[in-house]
């Protein structure tokens, strides 16, 4: 193994430095396998030569994804040459809104079998997935039935589904989070968590402290105005924030568990790069075109400063009915945005208060209350964005199905070290010159600071590939306009030509 922490690597090191192999581990021999089990029998399919236990070498899986943000997305390819798996599929398949049924959760696992020249072998699995088939495809060809499963977790059942009761009474107000729960005890039931990520990278589940108001939150009466679940709660919430022990607070993201489909996670806002002072956070650090040093495969970054202003809330402050005083904006806009762009620049940001943050804050202050959480709200919920970030990547891998790479990725981040390409380089005429690459670590994309958005792991045709989407935070959007790329600590670039 070649000495890969010579030269620029290690002013980038952050967490353990991934080495190629299957999780990161060395073996002569390694290949994927996947298992399913749907239907209220129980069955399981898999790969390789007892690939379905009902009836051995009649189906397989082809081929399996699953990935997610904010809520997770599973789709498995099958061959069934006897269509004998026809009828458990589609009595799996979810049909009434309110129960779940019998058989109908898809349980999935995957990972890698690895053997040595010893002959040791060991298998390396991913945590189990359970989710909810919503909708299979059918073909028909060459002898043979293809099934294409799309599983997830209860997100398209609650979206479709509309909350029109009212939990607590003018007489009997109630806190939020005892609202949060009672309206997720409704058929089809979802679990709530609270969830503070540690400086471990571990999640733990928390009580909430409210800012102004404590645990448990702030009292009133809470309607849901024929709106889902998860819009009627993230409606609630917008008017408040988590006190951190910070003037600001911290907003929350909600979340659907990849892991369990009927699990709601209310995740406090993991902070920004400035915040991720501990390795323990990291997923480690890869090395982007590092040869026999890296598990890479490709890297994809893209940069885009435009989008991201446009997309931020920082140009208005225009109240809602109940405002008591609108010339409270121009002091509390968020100021990174304000100072770097201007006021016009971005979204109009529409301050509504709610009749909720009206008991709660009273007149005189509802309306700078609200305005500073929705913002707090706002800012968390660029972890789960996809495609709004000035700069984003896709960084795909050699599959990991360690346990961090199969639960919510907000709030990790990973280190890359990205190297030049090598090309021939002589002083003069004579010999054939040097292999080199200069300068060896690229300075705009080498960032200690990548943070991670979305998880995805894909095996078909015999690769295992994870693929990471991750996020820079950026001067001028999420940063003031003089920092450094990925904010401090991050070892990134200055880039030029940022707002004067």
């Amino acid at each position: 193994m070649p000495n890969c922490l010579a030269g620029c690597v290690p002013n980038f090191l952050s967490g353990s430095l991934v080495l190629p192999g299957p999780a990161g581990e060395q073996a002569e021999s390694f290949a994927p396998w996947v298992r399913v089990k749907l239907g209220a029998d129980g069955k399981e399919i898999t790969v390789g030569n007892e690939s379905f236990s009902a009836n051995p070498n009649t189906a397989i899986i082809k081929s399996y994804e699953i990935g997610w943000a904010d809520s997770p997305t599973i789709t498995v390819e099958i061959v069934d040459e006897d269509g004998g798996r026809m009828g458990a599929i589609v009595d799996s398949i979810k049909k009434c809104v309110p129960f779940a049924g019998v058989g109908t959760v898809l349980i999935s696992q995957f990972g890698w079998i690895i053997a040595t020249c010893e002959g040791r072998k060991r298998k390396i699995a991913s945590l189990e997935f359970e989710s909810q088939v919503v909708n299979v495809e059918m073909s028909y060809s060459e002898g043979k039935v293809k099934y294409r499963i799309n599983a997830t977790a209860l997100v398209p059942v609650i979206e479709g589904m509309r909350e029109d009761n009212t939990k607590g009474e003018d007489d009997k107000k109630i806190n939020i989070e005892e609202a949060i729960e009672n309206l997720c005890s409704l058929p089809p039931a979802i679990r709530v968590r609270y969830v503070q990520r540690q400086s471990d990278g571990s999640l733990k589940d928390v009580k909430f402290k409210w800012k102004k108001f404590g645990k448990g939150g702030p009292k009133s009466t809470w309607q849901g105005d024929n709106q889902n679940r998860v819009a009627s709660i993230t409606k609630w919430m917008e008017c408040f924030r988590i006190d951190d022990g910070s003037e600001r607070g911290k907003g929350v993201i909600p979340l659907f568990s990849p892991n369990k489909y009927d699990e709601f996670v209310l995740l406090e806002d993991p902070g920004g790069p400035n915040e991720l002072k501990s390795g323990g956070r990291s997923l480690g650090t890869y090395i982007v075109n590092g040869g026999k040093c890296s598990s890479v495969i490709e890297f994809n970054p893209t940069f885009n400063w435009i989008k991201a202003v446009a997309g931020f809330s920082a140009g208005g402050g225009t109240s809602g009915p109940a405002s008591t005083n609108s010339n409270f904006a121009e002091n509390v806009k968020t100021e990174n945005q304000e100072k770097d762009h201007g006021s016009t620049a971005g979204l109009q940001q529409q301050v509504t208060i709610s009749q909720q943050a009206w008991d709660a804050y009273g007149p005189k202050n509802a309306y700078l209350e609200t305005l500073r959480s929705q913002q707090v709200h706002t800012q968390a919920a660029r972890l789960t964005d996809i495609n709004i970030a000035a700069i984003e990547a896709d960084l795909r891998i050699l599959g990991d199905p360690s346990p961090h790479f199969c639960d919510l990725g907000q709030g990790r981040y990973v280190s890359l070290v990205v190297i030049n390409p090598f090309r021939i380089k002589g002083e003069t005429n004579e010999g054939c010159g040097d292999w080199l690459a200069e300068p060896g670590c690229n300075p705009i994309l080498s960032n200690k600071n990548w943070l991670v958005m979305g998880i995805n792991h894909s095996i078909k045709e015999g690769s295992y590939t994870t693929t990471l989407k991750l996020q820079l935070s950026e001067p001028g959007t999420n940063l003031r306009k003089n920092s450094q790329l990925g904010g401090g600590g991050s070892n990134g670039a200055k880039v030029k030509n940022t707002c004067p």
